[in-house]
């Protein structure tokens, strides 16, 4: 007998985007459950107009949200992903055989980007794992970025990829690069985590490295010397921030 599947996504704001990604699962979702921070856009009625569960829940972190989202879903396994990802008719195939015959209680699943009009086949790669057994007590871990899900079991791998239409464009994906690297740096300060100097002059540029040469960002072309950009970027930010947080701590006390 076929495993059933759960859709599971979080939202806020996403009319631009969660219809596509509704469209992608049609034919593979039993049930399709959306807990949203309360949208002030039309999310909700179009994730209802293609057969979700849409629930209402105020913003309580990554973490927390997902695994509140966890707790709605009723079927054997549960697919988590974003409103700005969508998954390609070749994963759907692939999700279809894997139900009729599970062989793991998660699996990983390829992601690539499509950044400046064109799908990125190294920068930004990753496997993501967003496929778990409902009955394998699958949870989230971490804090306000970087959340993790873990599940009692072997993890698997699959074969077909992920769509994530990352950022609306360069001014989006720079200023969420700022916020981000923000986040880092009060993370690293809340965990007592130092600032020195080597990791600001350092790290940047191995962030670039990393990036462009390592991951092979350089086979994507321009938008692939964007990434690096903003790669080098993210960490100087986020060690500069850290410096500032430490001053204002030391010029309160």
């Amino acid at each position: 007998m076929r495993a059933t599947l759960t859709v599971a996504l979080i939202s806020f704001n996403e009319e631009n985007n969660i219809a596509r990604t509704l469209e992608s699962v049609k034919g593979i979702a039993d049930e399709i459950i959306v807990v949203d921070s309360y949208s002030s856009d039309k999310t909700r009625e179009i994730a209802e107009s293609h057969g979700a569960r849409v629930l209402t829940h105020a913003w309580a972190g990554f973490t927390e949200q997902k695994n509140y989202l966890f707790s709605l879903c009723t079927k054997d396994y549960i697919l988590n992903i974003d409103c700005d990802e969508v998954v390609t008719p070749e994963l759907a195939a692939e999700i279809q055989v894997m139900l009729e015959n599970p062989g793991f209680e998660g699996y990983r699943i390829p992601m690539f980007n499509r950044y400046m009009g064109k799908l990125l086949k190294h920068a930004w790669y990753a496997d993501k794992f967003r496929l778990v057994k409902r009955s394998a007590n699958p949870i989230w871990r971490g804090g306000e970025i970087h959340e993790k899900l873990s599940v009692d079991g072997k993890i698997g791998q699959l074969k077909q990829a992920l769509i994530h239409y990352s950022y609306a464009n360069v001014e989006d994906h720079f200023s969420r690069t700022v916020k981000y690297a923000r986040l880092g740096a009060m993370k690293k300060f809340k965990s007592g985590k130092k600032f020195h100097l080597y990791s600001l002059v350092f790290n940047p540029p191995y962030a670039f490295f990393k990036s462009y040469i390592m991951q092979r960002g350089v086979l994507d072309g321009l938008p692939g010397f964007v990434v690096a950009c903003s790669s080098w970027l993210a960490a100087f930010l986020k060690y500069l921030f850290l410096y500032e947080l430490e001053r204002q701590a030391k010029a309160e006390k």
